[in-house]
């Protein structure tokens, strides 16, 4: 009887103790919110994961821009842009918590460059398309930013 209530007791606490949310450190603190480096290979598939996210995006935005351009209609592309960005933003805070792996500072630096330029490039589409203005420029962007980001996810492959 002792055991079972010992063990009740038990439970009880262990439930009460992991109700209260974990919250990632933010990008804005200039914290990271691993304590310690992570290995190479950890790092460089947490990398590529991310650097994924900023591909897909891109690789979509550049496509309907071709769209646009041919005069087709996309008539919730500003929407999806908006999307999109919020999306990117994330991903780009959560970049900046995350410790690199020793030896990674410089290709990390590289990867937050070509990511903050992505999401200005795709923040200025944004605007652009919420205007009906002309998206032209913003197709040579993309492929750019596209070029840059999977020559990067390729730099994380080796």
């Amino acid at each position: 009887m002792k055991n079972k209530a010992l063990i009740l007791v038990l439970l009880l606490v262990l439930t009460m103790t992991g109700c209260s949310e974990i919250k990632q450190d933010s990008s804005k603190d200039g914290k990271y919110a691993t304590q310690n480096r992570e290995s190479s290979l950890e790092y460089a598939l947490y990398m590529n994961k991310q650097i994924q996210v900023f591909i897909n995006e891109i690789s979509s935005r550049l496509a309907i821009a071709k769209n646009i351009s041919t005069g087709s209609t996309a008539d919730n592309e500003a929407e999806l842009a908006a999307a999109g960005l919020d999306r990117l933003n994330e991903t780009y805070d959560e970049v900046i918590t995350v410790y690199p792996s020793t030896g990674s500072d410089d290709n990390r630096e590289a990867a937050l460059t070509a990511m903050k330029t992505a999401i200005d490039h795709l923040s200025g589409y944004k605007t652009a398309v919420e205007n009906g203005e002309d998206v032209n420029g913003y197709i040579k962007d993309f492929e750019n930013d596209f070029d840059q980001l999977t020559g990067l996810a390729n730099l994380y492959n080796k």
